[in-house]
């Protein structure tokens, strides 16, 4: 049987709107003409964006070569979620793999292989409508590379907000890594669509509390908050979780993975992009709003984050109205952007 895809698009004119951002995206990723490339997916994704990837990359001059697999599953770091060994070592032999799968696999051991081997990758987990919306442009890179810059040359984080947020991490000698959405020189590895800064702190360096509010995002439970949510961090780990019947959900997340180093703080950074919308539902639109802290618990092993937590699993959280203060410069004050 054929390759069918899941959610296939029907419409002329989605392919025709999408078919720009695509190859728009591509050329910021410098391909070239005869460049190796593999546009991975698994059966469960739209098929209308592989074949959208697959025209652009060929019109662009590259070799293309399609790999369709079988989804993956389990914890984000289990080995359940990896393509099968013959398909990593086709893509550590290639220039750039375009990665469109319905379960990323970003933090097992072969994505490190993959990017040990010198290729780059370039992540897509959104559906075409968000792609498009927030195709990669240069006022999101120039603003994110510059974020980036402040973090990693910075040695303590802190977070305050009035919701009664207060927390310091340790971020001395981690690189931070801007998140674009496209591949370049000093990116190996990026997401599209995305604009944030993420960088992994000390393991063991945050200590204080975090307060999530009404409205904040909560990636892995697909949902804007209700109510407030205490989180007491010591030794750079979630020691106690506070609230109503939301804290008891994501008590019962992190529960459920029976690893304690699933509470581990994995990374943290910022939003970047102001046509990131609240509204959507989108883990990329949550990630990418302007002057959103992301916080992240769990695995962080992947290199260019440049962490030491393994764990199962891995939860995003966005917090809103908060200050974010590197060394004594105000990177984000009350969900601003201050740089």
């Amino acid at each position: 049987m054929g390759y069918g895809g899941r959610g296939v698009s029907q419409s002329v004119a989605k392919w025709v709107w999408f078919y720009p951002a695509a190859e728009s995206t591509l050329k910021q990723c410098g391909i070239k003409r005869d460049d190796q490339v593999i546009i991975y997916t698994d059966t469960n994704r739209n098929k209308n964006i592989f074949d959208t990837f697959f025209a652009a990359a060929s019109n662009l001059g590259a070799e293309v070569t399609g790999i369709v697999s079988n989804p993956g599953f389990g914890g984000h770091a289990e080995k359940t979620r990896e393509p099968k060994r013959m398909i990593i070592e086709q893509m550590k032999a290639c220039d750039l793999v375009i990665d469109l799968p319905s379960s990323h696999w970003v933090y097992t051991e072969a994505y490190n292989e993959v990017l040990d081997a010198g290729t780059r990758i370039l992540l897509s987990c959104a559906d075409e409508d968000l792609c498009i919306r927030l195709v990669p442009i240069e006022e999101v890179i120039q603003r994110t590379v510059k974020g980036a810059e402040f973090l990693t040359k910075a040695s303590t984080l802190k977070l305050t907000s009035q919701s009664g947020t207060n927390l310091t991490l340790s971020i001395e000698g981690r690189a931070c890594n801007p998140q674009v959405g496209c591949v370049g020189d000093s990116r190996q590895w990026d997401h599209y669509p995305s604009g944030l800064t993420e960088i992994a702190p000390i393991e063991d360096s945050a200590n204080g509390t975090l307060v999530l509010s009404p409205g904040d995002p909560v990636v892995e439970l697909n949902r804007l908050l209700n109510e407030s949510i205490k989180l007491t961090i010591s030794g750079g780990q979630i020691s106690k979780i506070e609230g109503e019947g939301e804290a008891k959900i994501l008590e019962a997340w992190f529960d459920q993975w029976n690893d304690p180093k699933v509470r581990t703080f994995a990374h943290i950074g910022f939003g970047t992009d102001h046509r990131a919308n609240l509204f959507t539902g989108e883990a990329m639109d949550w990630e990418s709003l302007l002057g959103g802290i992301n916080v992240a618990f769990g695995v962080n092993t992947v290199r260019f984050l440049g962490g030491k937590n393994s764990a199962r699993a891995h939860i995003d959280i966005i917090v809103r109205n908060t200050t974010m203060q590197a060394d004594e410069t105000v990177l984000v004050r009350e969900g601003c952007l201050a740089y």
